[in-house]
């Protein structure tokens, strides 16, 4: 497996915006180097308007369960101005040394 693409893995946290409403802001957990495969795309209806969404996987190497590095479901994926959000994980292999993060990556045409 060639892990050839360097991501940066990122966690939300919300926090009040001092108007009532809240404030999502994202934060660094580190980088991880990955190998990423597109496999659907559609066009969907959002809030901003119409945005093509599409779904990817994206493989890294495996960490212990709770361990910061592990990708989670609700994380995101950077990779400079792309942003892959994460649905799933599961182990890629019956080694455990890979996991598979299934996502999607929304842009507004």
């Amino acid at each position: 497996m060639r892990l050839t693409r360097r991501f940066t893995l990122e966690t939300a946290h919300t926090a009040p915006d001092g108007g009532g409403g809240f404030v999502t802001r994202w934060y660094a957990l580190g980088t991880l180097w990955a190998a990423m495969q597109g496999q659907s795309g559609r066009e969907v209806t959002g809030q901003a308007g119409s945005l093509s969404q599409m779904r990817v996987q994206i493989i890294v190497r495996a960490a212990p369960y709770n361990a910061s590095n592990r990708p989670k479901p609700g994380q995101r994926f950077r990779d400079a101005n792309q942003y892959f959000h994460i649905n799933a994980v599961t182990e890629y292999d019956s080694e455990g040394r890979y996991l598979i993060c299934l996502g999607s990556e929304e842009v507004v045409v």
